[in-house]
Parts: C-alpha cells; structure tokens; sequence
C-alpha cells in the first residue's frame, strides 16, 4: 500500500464515497474511466496514485509527472445537469484548485494562480498543472476529472523544455507540502463548486475573470477535429462568459468559442 495517502482518512476528512490508493498505475484517468465503464465505482470517488506512469493530457499530450507531483482523478455524478451543460464542469474544476492553491503560494507571489481556459493552471506564466475531463458513452453526465499538479517535483532539473515552461509549488514556497493534507482540501473545494454548480449558483465568469491569463490579450484559437485542418481566428481576449464559452473580440464583435487551442500572440 502506498504509505503517502491514507484512504480511511481522506474518506473520512473529503466525506468522498470511495478511495482507491495505487501504489503505481499508467493513467488515474485510464483506471477511474475503467471502473466507471464496468460499474464498480462508488460515486463520489477518487483515485490517486504516487507514481502515474503515462498520464494523458488534452487531445494527444502526455503528461511529464515525476514523483511529488499530486495526480489524481475524481468521478462525480452532475446529475441533473443536462449533457450540454457539462463544459463548465472544467471551468469550475480550474477554479477550485486555483482557490486552494492561493493559500499555499498567495504570500510569496501577487499574482498567485493563473488560469488559461479551458483547462490548464499557472503560476508565474508557468505551467503548473493542467485537468483531464472523460465520460463513459452510457453515463454521460458521470465524469471522470482527471488533475494532475506539481507540487514537490521541483521541474528546476527537469529537461529544459520542460523547466522553461512548467513550475512546481516547491518552487514558488521552496518548502514541501503534505500531498495527502492537499488532497483533502481539494476534494472539499471540488465537492462545495460542483454543488454550486449543480444548483446554478457558482458564479463562473467572476471566479475564473479573476484569475483569467489571457484576458485582454490578444490570442488565436484554432477549432476542429484532430484528424482535419483546424479552423483559425485571431482576436483580443475578453474573459470568459457564465456558461464557460470563451469570449474574443474580432474585428469589433465578441464572440463565443465552446472549445479549441488558445495560444497568446502577444
């Protein structure tokens, strides 16, 4: 049993239904999506793991993790959201984990957490962790969301495309931090959003504006499938809306974009 993360504690102190402690696994998301499949999971759940030997991130990206890092799925029922409605739930991910990690590096750091829609999380213009959202093709609105995050893994000595780009907690405090401790605050942070989110009363637009990285900025997305060419438009950056589109102003009119690949420009 992997002796960092007790499950009858974080049961206890997250109130989740279910935790699955895995000594190593390829993928949290992979294992949680499988169970989820097959019916095996009790919902709320979370599975975390030490050692994520192939973690996935959006479209064809893996995931660098090397130990320290906290890396774990959770399997929520959104129920009665509709399947439309479902987009936010990365928003409001995002959200939660920028609100518990503000305690940790909000003292050393002005800006402290940034967000970049839909689904990665910053600190110092650097990457910092990024969130994995799935569902099986028969429970639509159970997802598995998947977050990955430095925390102890100082990226420091990490090859230099990574160290150029990407940022751990212990880099920021340089002080280490109690993964299991962490997991607990975030398990409670996601479960008080999610049910404001299901009730309609989480306010997407303030919380995540707040801490918007690409606001005013001017940035391209480019949208389709990853098989096609993708479809590119360029414009200034203007947050995002409550139902979590992103908005940009083209050519003097603000438009909303539900999904794509956002990259600056300036």
């Amino acid at each position: 049993m992997n002796t960092a993360f007790e499950p009858t504690r974080i049961a206890a102190d997250s109130g989740v239904a279910e935790v699955i402690v895995l000594d190593e696994c390829h993928s949290t998301n992979t294992t949680a999506l499988q169970r989820l499949t097959n019916q095996t999971v009790c919902l709320p759940s979370v599975l975390v793991t030490e050692c994520q030997t192939a973690g996935r991130g959006r479209g064809n990206h893996d995931w660098f993790s090397t130990g320290g890092s906290l890396t774990f799925s959770v399997t929520y029922d959104f129920s009665p959201m509709q399947q439309k409605d479902v987009s936010v739930v990365a928003l409001a991910t995002g959200i939660s984990v920028a609100q518990v990690l503000e305690t940790l590096v909000g003292d050393v750091n002005s800006n402290a957490i940034q967000l970049k829609w839909p689904n990665d999380v910053y600190l110092r213009d650097k990457k910092l962790g990024g969130i994995l959202i799935e569902s099986s093709a028969t429970q639509p609105t159970q997802l598995v969301i998947g977050i990955g995050l430095n925390i102890n893994n100082s990226l420091k000595t990490a090859p230099a495309g990574i160290s150029a780009t990407g940022i751990a907690i212990t880099d920021a405090t340089q002080t280490t931090h109690n993964l299991e401790d962490l997991l607990v605050l975030l398990l409670n942070q996601l479960d008080k959003n999610f049910s404001l989110l299901k009730s309609k009363q989480l306010d997407i637009s303030t919380l995540w504006n707040s801490r918007c990285m690409l606001n005013h900025s001017d940035i391209s997305i480019a949208k389709g499938e990853i098989d096609q060419q993708p479809l590119n438009y360029q414009g200034r950056c203007c947050g995002v809306a409550s139902d979590g589109a992103l908005l940009i102003e083209i050519a003097g009119e603000i438009k909303p974009f539900y999904s794509g690949i956002v990259h600056k420009t300036d």
